[in-house]
């Protein structure tokens, strides 16, 4: 990698201000990890999210061979509907705009061109597609994706029991974590009974839930919190995923550092 800060180091929070501005004059990427904390069963930590955003960030990061940082993980989102089973911290949709918002335009304010919001959690994802609107017309171009998306295809494919869907501390998110850091799964506390468990689904008419968007009442589809089967998850599952999304996240990376810089706005008076 082109080192953007001292032997290497791509955590914004860890170079010094000189670093920073070094690694901005290379054109680097940043990556803005965003996730939650809230409630992933009985059996997972609750930043799962925001933990696993993070890990592929840094990941992606240290393997690419031109700049790129990695900011802070903002670890809260839009959580509301999980709120009921404990545990969980929970920002309004429009406060997490908000916070994404004035870091990506002082990300821009330090020199930077581009930024990648990396996110963990299904329940950020209006958010993102608001934060990049916002900053349209700012010389920040922001693009978002979920994490997941980078392993689309191979969660089709190896998913034994969940469908290839990302769930909810089902078999993909808890093969994520005994593939990170299995001290942090309690096995003995996964739920056992198939009839506990459902994949998600929209409390809406099958023949309506593709043409509208309605949050989860995940109290009402899942008793114990988990959609998916939990005691389907393989670390070595988790480790693929990993790996392919951190691999396809370079490639995503290289193409947004290769994007031409934005363009003042036709009218504005600039030359």
């Amino acid at each position: 990698m082109t080192e953007p800060g001292i032997d290497g180091e791509v955590r914004w929070q860890a170079l010094r201000r000189q670093d920073v501005r070094v690694a901005a004059a290379r054109n680097a990427v940043v990556i803005q990890p965003i996730g939650t904390i809230e409630q992933h069963g009985a059996h997972l930590p609750l930043d799962t999210d925001s933990f696993t955003a993070e890990a592929i960030a840094l990941r992606a990061a240290g393997a690419a061979s031109f700049p790129v940082l990695v900011t802070p993980t903002v670890w809260w989102g839009v959580s509301e509907y999980w709120m009921e089973f404990g545990g969980t911290l929970a920002l309004r949709p429009e406060v997490l705009v908000d916070l994404l918002a004035e870091i990506a335009a002082s990300i821009g304010r330090n020199g930077f061109r581009r930024l990648l919001l990396l996110n963990g959690h299904a329940g950020n994802t209006a958010a993102m597609h608001a934060v990049a609107v916002r900053l349209l017309r700012s010389d920040v171009r922001v693009l978002g994706l979920n994490y997941w998306s980078l392993a689309r295809h191979l969660l089709l494919e190896k998913s034994v029991t969940d469908q290839g869907i990302i769930g909810h501390a089902g078999e993909v998110e808890t093969s994520l974590q005994l593939a990170l850091r299995p001290d942090l799964v309690r096995r003995d506390l996964m739920p056992r009974d198939p009839t506990e468990t459902s994949l998600p689904r929209s409390v809406l008419p099958p023949e309506w839930a593709e043409l509208a968007v309605m949050p989860p009442d995940p109290t009402a589809e899942s008793p114990t919190g988990v959609y998916g089967v939990a005691t389907s998850a393989r670390a070595e599952f988790g480790a693929e995923i990993i790996e392919v999304a951190t691999t396809r996240l370079v490639e995503l990376l290289r193409i947004v550092r290769e994007m031409p810089p934005r363009q003042p706005p036709s009218g504005s008076g600039q030359g």
